[in-house]
């Protein structure tokens, strides 16, 4: 009698607690939510340690993302979530050489640290973007490949997150 009385209570405790919005949104979902809100991953990264809302043990690792391309071949290399901006760099460069089957013209057209960004491309044309959320870095590369004329669509995109460690 005792543990069934006890299994009810851990029920009624259970159902009584309420569940997190953010644990039951998609990841795209999560990606278009603004820096400010406080489901955003961004938030209770930068916005509650600004506030001093956090313990002075914590520490954020920065995370970083970049794009390099051939401009001679058209071949390109992505990388995101290195430690570094000159890692992402330099990993992003090396995809761009393999594929391009060694093309020494691989430069890095675009880097991004903790934020999403996007490449939209065209016959003849290149946009790209960045931004705290997914659609927001694809929209503003979209104008900008539009703008030079064509019909773009994306290429590649992604976000890097921070890292979070006690």
């Amino acid at each position: 009698m005792k543990a069934l009385s006890f299994q009810c209570l851990l029920c009624s405790l259970a159902m009584a607690m309420p569940v997190a919005v953010h644990a039951q949104m998609t990841h795209a979902q999560q990606t278009q939510i603004p820096e400010s809100d406080p489901n955003s991953a961004y938030y209770n990264t930068r916005y509650l340690p600004a506030l001093g809302a956090s313990q002075s043990s914590d520490r954020i690792d920065d995370r970083f993302g970049a794009f390099a391309m051939s401009r001679r071949t058209g071949w390109s290399g992505w990388f995101q979530d290195a430690r570094s901006e000159q890692a992402a760099g330099l990993a992003a460069l090396e995809q761009c050489r393999l594929r391009s089957g060694g093309a020494i013209d691989c430069e890095i057209v675009l880097t991004f640290q903790n934020q999403c960004a996007a490449v939209v491309r065209s016959e003849r044309h290149t946009g790209y973007g960045r931004a705290g959320d997914l659609m927001s870095a694809r929209g503003s590369a979209m104008r900008r490949c539009e703008a030079l004329g064509g019909r773009c669509e994306v290429f590649r995109e992604g976000c890097t997150y921070p890292d979070m460690r006690r």
